[in-house]
C-alpha cells in the first residue's frame, strides 16, 4: 500500500504490483473490441469516400453528355455553316482567277470571232474551271472542231451533244473545249 500512495503522488522507477494475483485487476478485453470498432470505421469511411468520389464523377460525366447533347444541333449547324464557307472560299477563288484573267478571256473571245466563219454563230458562251462550252448554230458543225483545235488557245474540242437540223437548215451544236 505505501508502494501504491507513493506512485500517484510521483513517478517511481518500477512499477511492482505487490497484490496477489487472484485480487488482482484483470485486464479488460473492452479496448480490443474499441480498437477493432474503430479499424472497420476507417475501412467503412474509406470505401464511403471512394464510392462517394465515384457517384460523384458518374454524375458530373451524366451532366457533360446531357450538355453535350444539347449542343449538338447547334454543332451540326456550325458544321454546316463551315462547309458553306469552305463552298464559297472556292467561288471565290474561282471568280478571283477568272478576274486576274479577264484579259485572257478577252483574247479567248476574240478569237472566236475569228475563227467561227460569218455563217456561224454563238447562242451560249459559257466559261468555267472546267473550260469553255460553246452553243449555236452553223451551216457546218463538224468543220467548228478543226478550226478551234488549230487555235493556240484551245485544245480538246468535242461535240457535247449531237448536232440536230433546224427548220432553217442550219445545226445546232454544242461543243466543249479546253483553254490552254
Amino acid at each position: 500500500a505505501y508502494g501504491l500512495a507513493l506512485k500517484g503522488l510521483e513517478k517511481t522507477a518500477v512499477d511492482i504490483n505487490l497484490l496477489p494475483p487472484e485480487h488482482r485487476r484483470k485486464a479488460g478485453r473492452v479496448g480490443f473490441y474499441v480498437m477493432v470498432g474503430l479499424v472497420l470505421l476507417l475501412f467503412v469511411s474509406a470505401a464511403g469516400w471512394g464510392a462517394g468520389s465515384v457517384a460523384r464523377q458518374r454524375f458530373y460525366m451524366k451532366r457533360l453528355n446531357h450538355q453535350i447533347k444539347a449542343l449538338e444541333p447547334e454543332v451540326a449547324d456550325v458544321r454546316r455553316a463551315q462547309d458553306k464557307d469552305k463552298d464559297l472560299d472556292k467561288r471565290i477563288d474561282y471568280l478571283n482567277g477568272i478576274r486576274g484573267t479577264r484579259s485572257a478571256l478577252l483574247d479567248i473571245l476574240k478569237d472566236l470571232s475569228n475563227i467561227i466563219p460569218k455563217s456561224a454563230w454563238i447562242s451560249s458562251f459559257t466559261f468555267s474551271e472546267k473550260g469553255v462550252e460553246l452553243e449555236g448554230y452553223a451551216d457546218s458543225a463538224s468543220e467548228l472542231i478543226p478550226l478551234l483545235e488549230a487555235s493556240p488557245h484551245f485544245k480538246d474540242a468535242v461535240f457535247r451533244s449531237a448536232i440536230t437540223k433546224t427548220r432553217e437548215g442550219k445545226e445546232r451544236f454544242k461543243i466543249g473545249l479546253q483553254v490552254n
